[in-house]
């Protein structure tokens, strides 16, 4: 597996194109999907955001394949009064991610799918929306 290559994959699928989710978390030309952690000072951050990271994973093998099926968690943050606003950054995360193939330098991505639900959203110890959703990139590897 090569970590860089699907981050740069998640990257591209999210922010190449002009689509609901990269507007939802764009500022000017500055997206708001940030890789492990957000390096905003608090006092500067701006809401909605988006940290994605690896969580876990699995490996299969055949006598000629190899499939290794990591595991990503997107939390999404908001400091919206309600739900509203942090389930439809969901949505339109979900509308490009699940079930599609994401493109990563040689490898062969078979699908991504979501193996979390959408409705898992809490207060965090700031009085945040926090809404962690994760995802099975199943990809394959040429032995």
């Amino acid at each position: 597996m090569q970590p860089d290559s699907i981050r740069i994959g998640i990257e591209s699928k999210l922010l190449g194109t002009t689509n609901n989710f990269k507007t939802a978390i764009t500022t000017g030309t500055a997206s708001r999907l940030f890789f492990g952690e957000n390096p905003t000072k608090p006092e500067l951050v701006i809401y909605p955001y988006v940290i994605f990271y690896f969580v876990g994973g699995s490996i299969e093998k055949d006598s000629i394949n190899r499939f290794e099926n990591p595991v990503i968690r997107f939390v999404l943050y908001d400091n919206a009064v309600n739900q509203k606003r942090i389930f439809l950054v969901a949505e339109y995360l979900d509308t490009l991610i699940d079930e599609k193939v994401l493109t990563i330098t040689s490898i062969t991505n078979i699908i991504t799918q979501r193996i979390t639900t959408l409705n898992n959203v809490f207060k965090n110890d700031i009085d945040n929306w926090q809404l962690p959703i994760d995802y099975e990139i199943q990809l394959q590897v040429a032995r």
